[in-house]
Order: C-alpha cells, then structure tokens, then sequence
C-alpha cells in the first residue's frame, strides 16, 4: 500500500469507519487507480469507469459503493491538498438500480442436497449456520452478529436485530446440539466462533459457504445471498417471519 493510501485509510480509522467498511473502500479505489492508470483522473474518467463496471454486471449497491469510495478518497485528497478538486462530485453517475439484476434461487432439491450433505460430513455448526441461510433468510451481518441472547428455542424462534422468525423442527435440533457442544455461559457469546475467541467474521461466514457448497457439487457460483434468496422463494421450508 503507497503512503497516499496508507495516510487515508488512517483518516477512515479517525473517521470511525468500520473494519469491513475501511476495506471495502480500498479495495475500490485500488481497482479504479488500476483501472486508469497514469491518464489524469477527472469527472469523465469516474464517469467512465462507473459506467465500465455496470457494462461488467456490477449491481447498483456495488456501484453506488464505489462512487461513494472514490467521493470519500479524493474527498481526503482535496482536503490534504493533493487534488484542487472532487472529481466524483462533478461528475454524472449513471443510473443504475439492483432491480435491473434478476436473481435466481436455487432450486429446493439443490438446497436440501446441500444440507444434506454437510450434515453428513460438516460439523454442526456449518449445517446449522448453512440452514439459517437458507431456511430463515439470514445475512452474512446477521449471523456473525448473532449471539446466545438471540436464539430461543423453547419458541421455536430466532432474533435477528429487529427481524424475528420461526424455526422449523430441524433447525431447532440442529441449534440446541449446537448450544450443548458450546457450554457457553455467557447469553452474549456469539452463537457462531471463530478461529478466534469472537464470533465467525461476515468473510468466515462466505468461506463456510463456499466451502460446502463446492464441497457438495452443487452449484459453484452460489453466494450466502442466493442461498438466502431460497427462503423467499421456498417457504415450503418451514421458517415464518413475524
């Protein structure tokens, strides 16, 4: 990383910018200064480029992500005397929207095959994290912020900020072999650990996917968002939310 780089992503920590939100905004701009090389960098280069990205297949929160990347980093420029002006703020952002991306969900056999076999296979806390996936339409957020506190199964549900849903027979065995093995004390322990004594990280929560659903042959392209796109699209499932 130049010092450039390094002195903002500083700034972002100043800024109270969090971990993944820091990341992301470096990974962004690292791939547009890639992207334009030595050419001087003005409105039309940012217009460019964001119209580059929506040629490419990037969703609309992908996009709006990066312009708010770049508006921040030379916003850091301007204000250290690097740049005499924000070329993202007089530029033209093309209009993009996520509903012009169609999702498709897997198939319920494709699902069922997945937690099939990482039941067999995995431990009991990827079937269970893979089945609130896919069985109550969880966010990678969701889950690594998830604790003891949030899982109540003499009800049969489960609390995802101010999102609460009904778990169906099977999650609820899966989640209570789960809570045994951790012995936790402590209501405010995450439900899901890491390698760490923390909770699994939203990117620890990606690589589990990935893992088994490679791992199962199912389909290699799924993401934690097309698995929990099945929630909605097979409520057959079991998990109701209230």
């Amino acid at each position: 990383m130049n010092v450039v780089l390094r002195d903002y992503d500083a700034w972002l920590v100043a800024a109270r910018k969090s971990v993944n939100t820091r990341e992301a905004y470096l990974r962004d701009i690292k791939a547009f200064l890639n992207h334009v090389g030595n050419a001087p960098v003005d409105a039309q280069a940012v217009e460019g480029y964001l119209t580059y990205l929506i040629s490419c297949g990037r969703t609309g929160s992908t996009v709006k992500r990066v312009t708010a990347a770049l508006c921040s980093y030379y916003e850091y420029l301007l204000f250290g005397g690097y740049v005499a002006v924000n070329p993202v703020r007089t530029c033209t952002i093309p209009e993009v929207s996520d509903s012009n991306f169609t999702i498709t969900p897997p198939a319920a056999v494709d699902i069922e095959r997945l937690i099939s076999h990482v039941c067999r296979y995995g431990t009991v806390r990827d079937a269970a994290l893979l089945s609130l996936i896919c069985f109550t339409g969880a966010t990678v957020s969701e889950l690594s912020a998830l604790t003891i506190r949030d899982v109540d199964l003499e009800n049969r549900t489960i609390t995802y900020g101010h999102r609460r849903v009904r778990l169906s027979e099977a999650v609820v065995v899966l989640l209570k072999v789960l809570l045994e093995e951790l012995d936790y004390g402590d209501v405010n322990a995450p439900v899901f650990k890491g390698r760490s004594d923390g909770g699994l990280t939203r990117q620890g929560v990606w690589l589990v996917c990935k893992k088994w659903v490679e791992s199962a042959g199912v389909c290699g392209t799924l993401s934690p968002r097309l698995l929990r796109s099945s929630y909605v699209e097979n409520p057959v499932f079991g998990c109701v939310a209230n």
